[in-house]
């Protein structure tokens, strides 16, 4: 079977929040969960929650060395807190893992900050030739 997706998959457990963006007066905040895996254009989590095919979340992903891959003035550091790569996804899978209380929530990046992007995609390939 042909390969259809853009960007390779790197297995990789990291810590993620995310929250639905929806127009609320209700402001649930972040939930906290892992990562199964990421790649250059999405990334798979699981979640207690199941959304919706099409729902929009923010993301705070946090894997460890990704923002060393910017390209700007920035000096990594080892012993420093991780900078989070904060993005808009689009949920375009859902399978139940556990009914009614875990969910695989396959996302799609729809908004990220050209820069940030390009470093996660360095870093995903940097890792993957490893």
């Amino acid at each position: 079977m042909k390969e259809r997706r853009k960007f390779a998959r790197m297995n990789k457990e990291s810590l993620i929040e995310y929250k639905e963006l929806a127009f609320s007066l209700k402001d649930n905040g972040y939930q906290k969960s892992n990562i199964q895996n990421v790649s250059g254009n999405g990334l798979l989590f699981l979640a207690d929650t199941g959304f919706e095919i099409g729902t929009k979340l923010g993301l705070k992903i946090k894997i460890v060395g990704w923002d060393k891959e910017k390209n700007d003035f920035y000096k990594f550091d080892e012993t420093a807190m991780p900078e989070p790569l904060s993005v808009i996804a689009r949920v375009v899978r859902i399978e139940e893992v556990k009914e009614n209380e875990l969910y695989e929530i396959g996302v799609e990046f729809v908004n990220v900050e050209p820069e940030n992007w390009d470093a996660l995609k360095k870093y995903i390939s940097k890792n993957l030739e490893k």
